[in-house]
């Protein structure tokens, strides 16, 4: 069963070699930011017609951010201007979460943890 997730960006490329020394994997670095991955928005079945939590992430500047964007981060005790906002969608809403907390990435998983990763690729424009 899928939960919440936290946003991140990828920070580099390392690689990890095996106890053996012979052989080597590649790992990918994901990098989260301190003031982003926190709870916009926790939508229900009365309210909105299906479950999800909102997560708002990716700090921008304040002149880059509209007036109505501000409002909702504002609504939710969010005081940085956060840009990026991802909702995923659950049966019901885990217990504890509310609208403002903060996401702690090292918290939430643990070595050898099963996840999904999703990207956006950067535009080459035409090769």
């Amino acid at each position: 069963m899928a939960g919440v997730g936290v946003m991140g960006t990828k920070a580099g490329m390392t690689q990890i070699f095996s106890d053996d020394g012979m052989t080597c994997d590649p790992v990918t670095i994901i990098g989260f930011e301190d003031t982003g991955n926190k709870v916009s928005m926790i939508k229900t079945n009365e309210t909105d017609g299906y479950t999800a939590v909102q997560i708002a992430y990716k700090e921008g500047k304040l002149k880059n951010i509209t007036q109505p964007e501000l409002g909702h981060l504002k609504k939710a005790g969010i005081e940085d201007p956060l840009t990026r906002l991802v909702e995923f969608r659950l049966p019901e809403v885990p217990e504890g979460y509310e609208a403002g907390m903060q996401l702690k990435p090292c918290e939430m998983f643990s070595e050898g943890d099963i996840v999904d990763i999703s990207g956006i690729s950067v535009g080459k424009g035409f090769q």
